[in-house]
């Protein structure tokens, strides 16, 4: 067989500047990045103030001013040279840094998909600076730059302009906005000696003054621009073998996590951390009102050789060589606040007490007083097996009378959380340091279904025949937000050709009934504790508290509701 030469599929070296366009999808995802990568090269060149502007959440111009320690002429353009940088000299100093950046790929990433100008002055001599634009990784312009005072201004501008396709993976203009102002808050946060002037398009300047504390910094993140006066903060501080950490949060709290300023940071870098996170949200449970929660920082000191940061090209994923002992550390630090503030604790569990009446007396007047026993009618669709939830409740009460129905996992170790079928689509979850909590699965699956994504469906290997009348082909589309694709075969028969994520692991065919019948989803079905707890991986049980779709009840509250 003949095998023709085709020269398009020959394997060739790529151009430097198409090789930095490629790369720079590692460091550049959207504008917060290129803020946050301009940020940490004015701090590590020693600012005092920072200016920073922002035109079209970044897209049109980010611009940093600093009063850095500059550059000088014949060093600006390695700047923007792929692996140039001042901060390292050989592998092991990566784990010994106390820069931010260290890979030099910042600012030749940023440079091949934006138009870049940037001017700097040496602070040792301000005359022998330098001006330097770069178009697309392209260089247009390097010459002489003199003034009177030292530092670097760097205007990235047209970000994306010769890569479009990266434009469709940009957020809306509000989402961007708020991850750039997070970014800006992180440092806001960790540098409260420098002077930092933040201007969004045509608005005035917020400034933010020089403080000597951080707390007072702390509280000009935390204050809402509903209120008039800074929120109460409370801190604490924890050591631990080497590391520290300063924990500050605020007294307010409120529902969801929209607006909240929640940060992890490790040696003033910002990072991301789900099970530090949990620790401090399941300890604050003492401290906020159930179902809310309010602002947070913690700061790590870890020694530099005990960390990780080239583990993402973005950073914000730290590896601990001793992590179990952060952990530790987390905890020991939240609880160590709480025991300081037992009087505000006292205040806010006076309002979980009223909650846990309010949904005492709901469940025993559904239980009670709707003229049949065993039926839960306002708060839960289904019916409740007494004697089955009496049985439960006899043979998993510990010796402090509390109620402990935890199961063990195949390692003998107690579950986190278990879940009881009560009766029909009624559930018990029990959290290890939650307790007991009353779900109704056809809410609780409501919820999921918020989750469902129409680019996520899972094709049927056998579709699923479904009757109904539908005379409107077209009515057949809206199926899809709910989670199935329905196709028509005749003026009486559909079949079920996909279904989402959400549902696949239930009796979609049944659900899928249910939707094109315009039922509630859980009509005739009955759920099992399988299908409820994979339901788990779309909606949290803290999002169900939160959302109050889980009804917190004590376990003396359900003897006497048993009684």
């Amino acid at each position: 067989m003949e095998i023709s030469e085709n020269t398009q599929n020959r394997i060739n070296l790529l151009p430097e500047h198409l090789i930095d366009q490629i790369k720079a999808g590692e460091v550049v995802e959207r504008p917060a990045n290129v803020l946050k990568e301009l940020l940490e090269n004015s701090i590590d060149a020693n600012s005092t103030k920072v200016r920073v502007t922002i035109i079209n959440a970044g897209l049109d111009l980010i611009a940093i001013e600093d009063n850095g320690d500059g550059m000088f002429f014949d060093e600006l353009p390695y700047a923007f040279c792929r692996h140039a940088t001042s901060k390292i000299n050989n592998f092991e100093d990566i784990y010994r840094l106390n820069t931010f950046g260290f890979r030099g790929e910042a600012l030749a990433s940023i440079s091949s998909v934006a138009r870049i100008s940037c001017h700097s002055a040496p602070r040792s001599n301000p005359e022998e600076g330098a001006k330097y634009v770069i178009h697309g990784a392209r260089t247009v312009e390097h010459s002489k730059y003199s003034t009177h005072k030292s530092g670097t201004s760097t205007y990235v501008k047209d970000l994306f302009f010769n890569t479009p396709v990266r434009l469709k993976f940009v957020k809306s203009g509000q989402s961007e906005k708020n991850a750039l102002k997070r970014v800006i808050n992180s440092f806001l946060i960790n540098y409260p000696q420098v002077e930092f002037s933040i201007t969004w398009d045509d608005q005035d300047p917020d400034i933010y003054r020089a403080q000597e504390h951080t707390v007072n910094r702390v509280g000009e993140i935390f204050k809402k621009k509903s209120r008039k006066n800074r929120p109460e903060i409370l801190q604490s501080y924890g050591e631990y073998l080497g590391s520290s950490c300063q924990f500050y949060i605020s007294k307010d709290a409120s529902k969801g996590y929209s607006g909240k300023q929640q940060f992890l940071f490790v040696n003033n870098r910002l990072f991301t951390d789900k099970k530090i996170h949990q620790i401090i949200i399941r300890n604050m449970e003492k401290f906020w009102p159930q179902g809310l929660t309010g602002d947070y920082i913690m700061q790590f000191k870890v020694p530099e050789n005990e960390i990780d940061v080239n583990v993402h090209p973005n950073k914000t994923i730290i590896k601990f060589l001793k992590s179990n002992e952060i952990f530790s550390l987390t905890s020991a630090t939240a609880k160590k606040l709480i025991s300081e503030n037992q009087d505000l604790i006292t205040e806010n569990h006076s309002l979980e007490i009223n909650e846990e009446e309010a949904n005492f007396n709901s469940l025993s007047s559904a239980l009670f007083n709707q003229g049949a026993d065993n039926i839960i009618a306002d708060n839960f669709s289904g019916g409740l097996n007494l004697q089955r939830f009496q049985n439960e409740l006899n043979q998993s009460t510990d010796f402090h009378g509390q109620s402990s129905l935890f199961g063990e996992n195949a390692s003998g170790q107690q579950s986190e959380l278990t879940i009881s079928a009560l009766g029909e689509n009624i559930f018990l979850f029990n959290h290890v340091e939650r307790g007991p909590h009353f779900v109704d699965a056809q809410v609780f699956l409501d919820e999921a279904c918020e989750h469902i994504d129409i680019d996520n469906m899972t094709p049927l290997l056998i579709s699923e025949p479904i009757s109904k009348d539908i005379s409107d082909l077209e009515n057949l589309a809206q199926y899809m937000a709910m989670g199935i694709e329905i196709e028509r075969l005749d003026g009486h028969t559909c079949v079920l050709r996909s279904v989402s994520h959400v549902l696949e692991d239930l009796p979609y065919a049944k659900i899928a009934t249910n939707i094109i019948n315009d039922c509630e989803l859980l009509k005739d079905l009955e759920l099992q504790v399988n299908e409820v707890r994979k339901l788990l991986s779309f909606i949290s049980f803290y999002e169900l508290v939160e959302k109050k779709i889980a009804k917190k009840i004590s376990p003396k509250k359900l003897r006497k509701l048993l009684k």
